[in-house]
């Protein structure tokens, strides 16, 4: 695991797919009220506590009705993923981090120290 841009490549998505959700009146991402990058440190965040049950857990016993209100909110969910908004200074594949003007821009991977080398 990269610890570099561990927590702000966390961070980065989380603000990312807050804002796009959120246009679509989907408030079901934790907002991020601070931070700490793990480059120095052990690293952490903290974000709003959201309850919920794992939907593998509670899918068994709904009925087919409200499986088809599930899976509709998951088409709106994954449709809003795909419309997000990606900055500019985002301009490669792999991981994400901050940069000294405070702009997420494209770096390595976190699981394999790799990416941010090709362009988007």
């Amino acid at each position: 695991m990269n610890r570099r841009n561990r927590v702000e490549n966390e961070v980065g998505c989380l603000n990312l797919i807050s804002t796009a959700l959120c246009k679509e009146g989907l408030a079901i991402v934790p907002r991020v009220y601070s931070w700490g990058s793990a480059a120095t440190s052990q690293g952490w965040i903290v974000q709003k506590f959201m309850t919920g049950v794992p939907l593998d857990e509670s899918l068994k016993q709904m009925s087919m009705s409200d499986k088809e209100n599930v899976f509709a909110q998951m088409a709106k969910i994954v449709g809003a993923m795909q419309r997000l908004e990606v900055p500019q200074s985002v301009t490669g594949f792999g991981g994400l981090t901050y940069n000294e003007h405070g702009e997420l821009v494209s770096d390595v991977m976190t699981s394999v120290d790799e990416g941010a080398l090709g362009d988007l």
